[in-house]
């Protein structure tokens, strides 16, 4: 091979990564999107929630049964210590220790998530920043740019092999992070996770009452 040809050669393979990522983060997010259809597991995740206008570290539990149903447990802060959410399907179900009873609602599983990803397409730019650690598992990094603005961005850490959601981070325009999530362990297709755990044993609120609650409950992304 010439020295020129060799030259372009390089010059091409040089240029392929960048290629390959920007044609590859469009099609990662919508896969992180459906992940969870094809893949159960459970795991700790720490969280930024606002209590009172304040940011405060949250530690919680999360296993999920593929396609569609989820356990959370909450242990901090102290005032969402003992909350559990459950969704099965489109239900959700909330548990308030403070009042020992459940309130029954709706699942973000109503929506698709394939109408989710078309939303996020149309409102933000979707780059591949390269790839990470997290909870001891490589990731893909996706930067997602708000096409408008005054808006915040997102960095999403996606499991290069089972594509769920590992880690979060929402900026504002001058990139101090609002929020973040991540999780500090996983487990992947444990061999047994009992449906029971998605069941509702205990009294159920009318959906139509006033809640009680002295704090509102914020779901980490």
């Amino acid at each position: 091979m010439s020295p020129r040809k060799s030259l372009l050669l390089i010059a091409i393979l040089a240029l392929m990564p960048a290629v390959v990522f920007g044609a590859s983060a469009a099609d990662l997010l919508l896969k992180a999107a459906v992940a969870d259809r094809h893949v159960s597991y459970r795991g700790v995740k720490t969280a930024v929630v606002y209590m009172s206008g304040k940011p405060d570290a949250c530690s919680l539990k999360i296993i999920h049964l593929l396609p569609d149903k989820t356990r959370t447990e909450y242990f901090s802060p102290a005032p969402l210590a003992g909350v559990i959410v459950i969704e099965n399907g489109p239900m959700l179900w909330r548990y308030c220790p403070c009042r020992r009873e459940w309130e029954e609602g709706r699942s973000s599983n109503a929506r698709s998530p394939e109408l989710i990803h078309q939303e996020a397409m149309r409102n933000f730019e979707i780059h591949m920043l390269g790839k990470d650690t997290v909870a001891g598992r490589p990731t893909y990094v996706i930067h997602a740019v708000p096409r408008g603005r005054n808006e915040s961005a997102r960095r999403i850490w996606v499991d290069e092999d089972c594509y769920l959601v590992m880690r979060t981070q929402v900026e504002d325009p001058r990139g101090v992070v609002l929020n973040s999530s991540r999780y500090s362990s996983i487990e992947i297709n444990p061999r047994h996770i009992s449906p029971s755990l998605f069941k509702v044993n205990g009294r159920i609120k009318n959906a139509s009452a006033p809640a009680s609650c002295p704090f509102k409950l914020v779901r980490p992304t």
